[in-house]
């Protein structure tokens, strides 16, 4: 007599737990990053900080650096930051509002994370690879927005697509935002003012 194979039992109760667990060492884990550094923060202090042991938090992310990495794609796959919303409002006028505020959105959250990339991507590889995808996706999602306004006839005469996605890749990246608000001070809503003013004299019709 055969006997059926096993399933393993799924709770959703006990995922839904794990998932919040997770998030809780996430943001744990970002607090400290964000005050003492990357280099500074152990895995312990991440777990003293989330009120877990250190083995929840190791059997969560492994690493610190896995810890890391968790943060970096939470930002880049973060739904409320998805580019679409960009390409699917209607008018000009709503699509440059909406995606100068995702962009403010964007650094007001990541800035002390693609610092710790940036500052690191030098010396440790693995930070280096980070720092590349990070820039990578962020080229993706310009380039995106720069087909889009070509394809609507919305760029100024005589640019393309590539070249529109050249500039917003520079006038919105993480480099351009630290400039001016961590070196310079500037506050993010004067960040997000300078952006779509710079957009529309750079690149859209009168």
């Amino acid at each position: 007599m055969s006997q059926g194979v096993k399933r393993r039992y799924r709770s959703p109760r006990r995922t839904e737990q794990a998932n919040a667990t997770q998030r809780e060492i996430m943001e744990a884990a970002r607090r400290l990053f964000s005050a003492q550094g990357y280099g500074s923060t152990t895995m312990e202090a991440v777990a003293s900080a989330a009120d877990l042991s250190v083995a929840t938090v190791y059997l969560s992310f492994r690493s610190k650096f896995g810890l890391l990495s968790a943060l970096v794609n939470d930002a880049v796959e973060d739904p409320s930051l998805d580019v679409e919303q960009v390409l699917n409002a209607a008018g000009l006028q709503r699509q440059l509002e909406i995606g100068v505020h995702l962009i403010r959105q964007l650094h007001e959250r990541t800035a002390p994370i693609s610092g710790i990339l940036r500052s690191g991507r030098g010396s440790d590889p693995r930070l280096a690879a980070l720092w590349d995808d990070w820039q990578a996706r962020h080229l993706a999602a310009v380039s995106q927005v720069a087909r889009h306004l070509a394809a609507a006839g919305w760029l100024r005469a005589g640019l393309d697509d590539a070249w529109a996605a050249d500039v917003l890749y520079t006038l919105s990246g993480s480099e351009t935002y630290r400039q001016l608000v961590v070196e310079r001070g500037w506050q993010p809503a004067e960040f997000e003012e300078w952006l779509a003013d710079s957009v529309r004299r750079l690149l859209l019709l009168p």
